[in-house]
């Protein structure tokens, strides 16, 4: 599993030398992530309301691949992003997770070309207790063969907030 720990204060100002996460593949039907262990495959935590520090600003961006567990058992999840704000995931594929997208207190991002396939739960939008995910565009998602839910927040409507788009999508 990759995992990105902003949590602590006094993350840089955007500008600065940093260790901001760009994570990009060549495209995504050529650039695979295989993940078959127990857990989250990909983990971003910003830092929480109130805390000094840019953590939850970091202007990261996932882009340009496939995640899928060869093994289709279902049991682990995609990509976990908690108390991330200005964040872009885009041109992502995600197959055969429990949990494709699990966005927890996530704001002022974006979604876009995201296809997930044969999943049990496509997106979770939750409050990880810095409120709910708000000012999210999904734009161009797929979703297929989620067995259980495409989209879903739990707790609504802590869980999702008044000012998201979804564009082009198909569920």
């Amino acid at each position: 599993s990759i995992t990105f720990d902003y949590t602590a204060g006094g993350f840089p100002i955007p500008g600065a030398v940093s260790p901001r996460a760009d994570v990009r593949g060549d495209t995504a039907p050529n650039s695979i992530l295989s993940y078959s262990g127990t857990g989250t495959a990909i983990t971003m935590a910003g830092s929480a309301a109130g805390l000094a520090g840019q953590g939850v600003y970091s202007l990261d961006r996932l882009s340009n691949f496939t995640l899928l567990d060869y093994a289709a058992a279902k049991s682990n999840s995609g990509i976990y992003l908690q108390r991330k704000e200005f964040f872009k995931l885009e041109n992502i594929n995600i197959h055969y997770m429990q949990t494709a997208l699990q966005l927890a207190s996530w704001f002022s991002s974006k979604l876009e070309n995201i296809n997930i396939v044969n999943c049990t739960t496509g997106i979770e939008l939750s409050d990880a207790g810095d409120g709910a995910c708000n000012a999210i565009q999904i734009d161009r998602a797929e979703l297929q063969g989620c067995s259980s839910y495409g989209i879903v927040a739990p707790g609504s409507p802590t869980g999702c907030g008044d000012a998201n788009s979804f564009k082009n999508c198909s569920v």
